[in-house]
């Protein structure tokens, strides 16, 4: 059996929408729906990569949308106190979310394996980290 064999099948089920998830198309995206072209999502997220192994910090403008940060960061804007992962009884951070919340182990082992945030941008590929955040809910958060 060659990879063609396996390929060609999948493509027209794909194309048929007999896939999950099912193709859509842009016009049938809510208008407040953001999409990117996908040479441009690769440059952010490059971007994105090198701007924390450089300086540990995510510069959350260049995205142009809300972002996960939000999620962990939007108390210093209230004047509240820092979240805290119940689960966990830790502050709730990008990198405790990303690495280390036990409520979230089992579904990151799907995605990747890191030990810290330089480990995890610098090893691992944006689209299993993406694929993460939207496995466990945040990437509306995005």
């Amino acid at each position: 059996m060659t990879e063609e064999d396996l390929v060609d099948p999948a493509t027209v089920e794909y194309e048929a929408g007999n896939y999950s998830p099912q193709r859509i198309h842009a016009s049938d995206l809510p208008p407040d729906t953001i999409v990117f072209d996908t040479a441009d999502d690769v440059k952010r997220l490059e971007f994105a990569r090198h701007q924390i192994l450089v300086t540990g910090q995510l510069q959350v403008s260049f995205f142009h949308c809300p972002s996960p940060i939000n999620v962990t960061h939007s108390y210093l804007l209230k004047d509240e106190d820092p979240p805290i992962c119940i689960p966990c009884n830790s502050p709730l951070t990008v990198e405790h979310i990303l690495i280390s919340c036990i409520d979230f182990d089992i579904i990151r082992q799907n995605f990747y394996t890191a030990s810290n945030l330089k480990d995890l941008f610098h090893n691992i590929h944006p689209k299993h980290i993406i694929s993460f955040i939207h496995a466990i809910g945040l990437i509306n958060k995005l």
